[in-house]
Formats: C-alpha cells, sequence, structure tokens
C-alpha cells in the first residue's frame, strides 16, 4: 500500500509540472526503487531490477507501436489512451479508443481477428448498451467492451494479457 501511495504521489507531481518539460523522479524503498519519467502525457515507469515496466500514454502515443500480434487498433479510431505493462512473467495493456463506427461493428471486428489469430471466445454479454468478448489462446488473453457514445461513435477498451 505504501508503494502503491508514493507511486501515485510521483505521477501527480509529473502530472503538475510543466507539460511541456520531460520530468524524472526516483521513488527509494525497501523493496527497491522506482524510476518514473514523464512529460504530462506520457509516463514510464522502472522497477530497479529492470523486469518490470509501465509505460502510459494519454495522447495515443508510443505504446500503441508496441501491441503484440493479436492486438491491434481499429482502423480509423482516435487511440484516446494506452497502458502497457512488462514483468518477468508476461506482459498486458489497454488500449481506449473512440471510433466512427456502431458498437457491434466494433466489437464483430475484434472477434474476427481474435479467431483469426486462434483465439476461442470465453466469454460475451451484451448489458444494456455495453457490450463485452473475452477470448484466449493459451496463456493469451483478449477482451474487448464497446459502448455507444452517440452521434455514430463507439468507445471501446481493448485489453490483453499474455507471455
Amino acid at each position: 500500500m505504501r508503494a502503491t501511495s508514493f507511486l501515485l504521489a510521483g505521477l501527480v507531481c509529473l502530472a503538475g509540472c510543466d507539460q511541456n518539460k520531460h520530468q524524472n523522479i526516483t521513488i527509494h524503498g525497501k523493496d527497491g526503487n522506482v524510476a518514473i519519467s514523464g512529460d504530462g502525457q506520457h509516463f514510464t515507469i522502472h522497477s530497479s531490477d529492470g523486469k518490470s515496466t509501465v509505460d502510459i500514454n494519454t495522447n495515443g502515443g508510443a505504446s500503441v507501436g508496441n501491441l503484440p500480434s493479436f492486438v491491434s487498433v481499429y482502423p480509423g479510431a482516435k487511440v484516446m489512451t494506452s497502458a502497457t505493462g512488462t514483468s518477468a512473467t508476461g506482459t498486458g495493456g489497454t488500449l481506449v479508443l473512440e471510433i466512427k463506427a456502431s458498437p457491434a461493428e466494433v466489437l464483430g471486428f475484434y472477434k474476427q481477428k481474435a479467431a483469426g489469430a486462434g483465439f476461442k471466445e470465453e466469454a460475451s454479454m451484451n448489458m444494456g448498451g455495453t457490450q463485452m468478448f473475452t477470448a484466449k489462446s493459451g496463456d493469451r488473453t483478449v477482451q474487448i467492451v464497446t459502448s455507444d457514445a452517440g452521434g455514430g461513435t463507439t468507445h471501446a477498451q481493448v485489453n490483453w494479457s499474455g507471455k
């Protein structure tokens, strides 16, 4: 809990800094250090042992280029936020997208993409306009959640994990 508090405090400090200026801080803890760097729209967090990294973008930037082969950005989508993480046990991440298409079209695209990558459906739901699809292939999982944002726009969240 204490490490999380220090981490959040570090992110708040970086977010409050001159957003055009890159800032670096190191948080020293009893279990090791954490280095955080960022510019207000992009944060990178590294563990002192080099085994864990978290990359967070609020501008649709760098993490999009680091997607695993079984995850993609919907064609023409605006990436609102991306976050990726790596550790000794695997990788994972989240994309938040804004798309000029219906939720059904977006979900259909990702279902087709998952099936083409060898994933099998694990769960599917439609609850009050929010739709969700989860698929798995070995130790890899992908989940898509869509909702109608109005005006022909869909908000989608794509989550993944795996080695």
